[in-house]
């Protein structure tokens, strides 16, 4: 498994942020193919995380690679018995078991039981151009139905501890996850609660991040 970690590597952090984006940066055309490979992550029964402390958890996951294997971030299933994926299109639920985790990516790798024929997503080996125009999908603010987010590369830190106050960092030192110089993907747009786990797009349809 140790190479699935090192591309989770590459598969980094978005930060928060607000910016006007036009839709035509983004073809949203484009993620009527995506759709139906992000999914809906609920946790149930969570105990024990100390930014991330409600009893069940609604966010984002998203198939990758092959139909049984599934990511989100860690803070989302962590310390939760009861996880299950949710496929919106249709309409269906499936249990399943975290397999590997890498605490300071904040990332989980999961795997499906009795998972349907799911089209995987792919992550792109290149870095996208700054100002790119990017987007999203996921189920945020625990709104029912899956929508989208257009966000953009953001000029400025590569690190996580370069983009967030002392007092973030602080606090992110004494969780002990995600890792201060982790290597990240500084976003721009509205990264909401929900989108957690949530795959970003090129506008190729490849991932070039992971929402958190």
């Amino acid at each position: 498994m140790k190479p699935a970690l090192t591309t989770y590597e590459i598969l980094t952090l978005g930060a928060r942020g607000l910016s006007g984006i036009a839709d035509e940066d983004f073809p949203m055309h484009s993620l009527d193919a995506l759709t139906s490979s992000a999914l809906r992550i609920d946790a149930k029964q969570c105990q024990g995380h100390a930014t991330f402390g409600a009893t069940d958890r609604v966010a984002t996951s998203f198939i990758w690679r092959d139909k049984t294997t599934v990511v989100t971030a860690l803070h989302v299933v962590s310390g939760c018995p009861n996880i299950s994926v949710y496929y919106q299109g249709r309409q269906i639920s499936r249990s399943v078991t975290i397999t590997k985790v890498l605490r300071k990516a904040d990332l989980a790798l999961l795997s499906v039981g009795n998972s349907p024929e799911s089209l995987p997503l792919q992550d792109d080996s290149k870095a996208p151009p700054l100002d790119q125009g990017l987007a999203t999908l996921g189920f945020q603010l625990q709104i029912p139905d899956m929508s989208s987010t257009l966000l953009r590369l953001r000029y400025g830190g590569k690190r996580l501890r370069d983009i967030v106050p002392r007092s973030v960092a602080q606090a992110l030192s004494n969780v002990g996850s995600p890792s201060l110089d982790l290597e990240i993907t500084n976003i721009e747009g509205h990264l909401v609660p929900g989108l957690s786990g949530a795959p970003i797009f090129s506008p190729s349809g490849k991932v070039v991040a992971v929402a958190d």
